[in-house]
């Protein structure tokens, strides 16, 4: 999949999910899988409150963490990718 800056994300509205101690903990009812977030991957699911492109989800990240744009770009077009294939995330380019 090609993720580019304007590629809108979103959250699939499925699972269900709780921040505990800075880190969302999320359940998808439809297959009872349960899902621990780190620290990133749970700004990524909180900004998402509303669906963004990801160069906005970039822009907040390296906003709150020391890492460099394209560090970023590359390991949150991986993470999104792959919560994509969890059934976590929509990703419409």
């Amino acid at each position: 999949m090609n993720i580019t800056e304007k590629t809108i994300i979103s959250r699939h509205e499925n699972p269900l999910a709780s921040n505990l101690d800075g880190e969302v903990i999320m359940m998808d009812p439809e297959d009872g899988n349960y899902y621990n977030l780190n620290r990133i991957g749970s700004v990524i699911w909180e900004f998402l409150e509303k669906p963004a492109a990801f160069d906005d989800i970039c822009r907040e990240i390296t906003s709150r963490f020391d890492v460099t744009e394209e560090v970023c770009r590359q390991d949150a077009a991986e993470y999104i990718e792959k919560m994509h294939e969890y059934g976590l995330m929509k990703i419409e380019n």
